[in-house]
């Protein structure tokens, strides 16, 4: 054969040229050009062809087969979905349930919790207050008699939609998961007053926990305890119990130590001093951290103005106004063999629990100036004593037409360890 692009034959019958691809031809005995003949095919057999036809079919059903299972499986799933959320939403639930405090469904919210014990005189002054040693100072007020300016400043610094949500803030709640999710520790409370009263009157084994279970614990029980409760009951109950530092509980119980006055005297300076300090009772000390305590105090009057609870004028007279701190720890017992004599008859009738948690206000018959008379004359006897041979004086002052007993001492000295003087 030869090149059909060397060939004039073969140039004046070829098709036209569409690529650079080379064309072979046969050349015949007489040096006519002719095309290439195309090589036999054979036809494959009945036996190939049913082969063939068979795994194609295989193949189209295998893949519909696969399709529809996995149709199949698709819906079913999408069947169950609702289901299976349902029952896993109502075992979240019950497991959160399950663990919510109790609350009283009557009288006091804060039944159970010490409160301090009172024992007075005739004349209705104060002999000694009895606390109890793992808890401390705690004296319970009505809402009335608490300083307004507290009430507004504590709403104002822990809880400012106090008076329209019920029981928990969504917003500060949401945000707070957000807040908390996106960060390393807990970087947001949003605990509204319902939600710290949970917390430290029916979760106090939990108060330093810091996840989201016991958050959804505590805002299961909020909403109930606002069912439970008026608002107004509420904030009697939290400013009655919440923790102001230095064994203070209480409003009352910190206005004394703090100013040395009572609750419902508070100006506002002194009550956002207050209202500031359930925060951090630590850091905010006003005895140790003065500093610390004054610009948290500066910060709850700000709050207290975007609240529109004072205007621009009191909150300026207020922050500069000045504070007198009083540090009391409490009172000094008086009359102290009449106190004993009297804790022990308290403990005999009550038991001997009640003087330390139950608040009471022990009410006795003696008379302070008559006492006071009755310990100089058992002082300034020593010499009947020693002409007695006696190791110590005593003396016992009774009314004679009621039996009432008017002046007790026990000894010369209550604190002289050498003439058993307690006793």
């Amino acid at each position: 054969y030869e090149d059909a692009a060397t060939s004039s034959v073969a140039n004046e019958a070829r098709p036209p040229v569409l690529s650079r691809q080379t064309t072979h031809r046969w050349v015949n005995a007489a040096g006519a050009s002719q095309p290439r003949p195309r090589p036999i095919r054979r036809r494959p057999s009945v036996r190939t062809q049913t082969s063939s036809t068979r795994e194609h079919w295989g193949l189209i059903l295998a893949v519909v087969s696969i399709t529809l299972l996995a149709s199949a499986t698709i819906v079913s799933a999408c069947r169950s979905l609702p289901t299976r959320t349902s029952t896993f939403i109502a075992g979240l639930q019950l497991q959160v349930t399950q663990d919510v405090p109790e609350i009283p469904p009557t009288g006091p919210l804060d039944q159970g919790i010490p409160q301090t014990s009172t024992i007075l005189a005739r004349d209705g002054s104060v002999l000694s207050e009895i606390n109890d040693v793992r808890y401390g100072r705690r004296v319970v007020l009505p809402l009335s008699e608490i300083s307004p300016y507290l009430v507004l400043a504590t709403i104002a610094a822990e809880d400012r939609r106090f008076f329209t949500h019920t029981g928990v803030d969504p917003v500060s709640f949401i945000r707070a998961l957000i807040q908390n999710a996106t960060s390393d520790g807990v970087a947001s409370g949003a605990s509204t007053l319902e939600m710290q009263l949970i917390r430290n009157l029916y979760m106090p084994d939990e108060k330093t926990e810091q996840n989201l279970s016991r958050k959804l614990r505590e805002a299961v029980a909020a909403y109930r305890l606002d069912e439970r409760a008026s608002k107004a009951q509420i904030i009697e109950t939290y400013l009655n119990s919440v923790f102001y530092g230095n064994q203070s509980y209480g409003a009352e119980a910190a206005s004394q130590r703090y100013f040395g006055t009572s609750a419902r005297d508070l100006s506002i300076s002194e009550a956002a001093l207050l209202a500031g300090l359930p925060q951090s009772p630590v850091a905010y000390d006003p005895l140790t951290r003065f500093d610390q305590a004054k610009r948290r105090q500066e910060h709850v009057i700000e709050l207290m103005v975007q609240a529109d609870m004072i205007s621009a004028e009191q909150a300026q007279a207020a922050t500069a106004a000045p504070i007198e701190l009083r540090d009391q720890a409490g009172y000094e017992a008086r009359f102290q063999h009449w106190v004993n004599y009297i804790a022990d008859l308290t403990r005999s009738r009550y038991g001997p629990e009640a003087l330390y948690t139950a608040g009471l206000r022990v009410y006795t018959t003696i008379d302070p100036m008559i006492q006071s008379l009755a310990e100089d004359v058992v002082a300034r006897n020593e010499d009947i004593r020693v002409q007695a041979r006696a190791t110590n004086s005593a003396m016992v002052i009774i009314d004679p037409a009621t039996s009432q007993i008017l002046a007790m001492v026990g000894s010369k000295d209550f604190k002289d360890d050498s003439i058993a003087g307690q006793v």
